[in-house]
């Protein structure tokens, strides 16, 4: 498969981290986890979808046009076929300014972009898919996207968008009364922002930045002791930073080394944006 990522226009940066493909043969028709990374997602399949596996409903095919909330632990996915499909990854409040819509209720969820009751964004994923290459797809939502960009400064709150910011430039490693303090505002009244604008709490969110920074390293330094990640990542130890392993990519750090698949990796490295 052949997966590339690309900047937004500068219109749309303070709201979203990249557009992405996937392309070509499924080279290893496996389930693989895709890890969670503090973004939301919209997803179109302009192939056939991918089969998600779940420990509710075991195997089963995705639709063909997703919206993925913000996740607390893998999504484990198993390609099949020929592949197409493109994606835009959000910035962490970037998919409330830009759809409008509350994050707390889509947490955890993948839901089809239809029941999501825009019918702009249902017309334009649908116009994306039948869009006749992947960069014309893209081009359809960064246009729609744009003139979204219009209204979306309006709904951010520039709070959430400092504490984002604060959080992100250190690593997660951050305590939530400094992010508060950076975003103007009490931990409480910050907790409840985060939850309607990101999704996720702000200390649930640095602790998956630092859980990122932490698994692309065991990834892209394979020789690389635990002992010197967890170090370097600001864990008090090695067990604390297993843990987060445990919660965030359902392995331990070895587990996932071994495991590793192309897709994960690939989501892995760009999750950044």
């Amino acid at each position: 498969m052949d997966y590339r990522a690309r900047a937004p226009h500068p219109e749309l940066r303070p709201f979203v981290r990249a557009y992405w493909t996937l392309s070509g043969g499924a080279a290893e028709a496996r389930p693989q986890p895709i890890l969670p990374d503090g973004s939301s997602e919209l997803v179109i399949h302009r192939e056939r979808p991918f089969h998600r596996h779940t420990a509710e409903h075991g195997r089963e095919r995705q639709c063909d046009r997703l919206f993925v909330g913000q996740m607390r632990g893998p999504v484990v996915l198993e390609a099949e076929g020929a592949a197409d499909v493109v994606g835009v990854r959000f910035r962490p409040h970037g998919a409330f300014a830009l759809l409008g819509l509350p994050q707390r209720g889509l947490t955890g969820t993948i839901p089809e972009v239809d029941a999501l009751g825009l019918a702009w964004l249902s017309r334009a994923t649908r116009r994306a898919q039948e869009a006749p290459t992947a960069e014309a797809a893209i081009a359809v939502l960064e246009d729609v996207l744009r003139r979204r960009a219009r209204v979306a400064w309006a709904a951010a709150d520039p709070r959430v968008a400092a504490a984002v910011e604060a959080i992100e430039d250190k690593g997660g490693d951050l305590r939530v009364a400094a992010i508060a303090r950076a975003s103007q505002t009490s931990a409480r009244h910050l907790e409840r922002l985060f939850a309607d604008e990101v999704g996720l709490g702000p200390k649930v969110f640095a602790r998956l930045l630092r859980f990122q920074a932490a698994a692309a390293r065991v990834v892209g330094e394979p020789d690389a002791p635990l002992v010197a990640v967890s170090g370097d990542g600001g864990y008090f130890d090695q067990s604390h930073m297993i843990r987060d392993f445990l919660a965030f990519a359902g392995s331990s750090p070895d587990d996932l080394r071994r495991r590793l698949g192309q897709m994960t990796a690939w989501m892995m490295m760009s999750a950044g944006g």
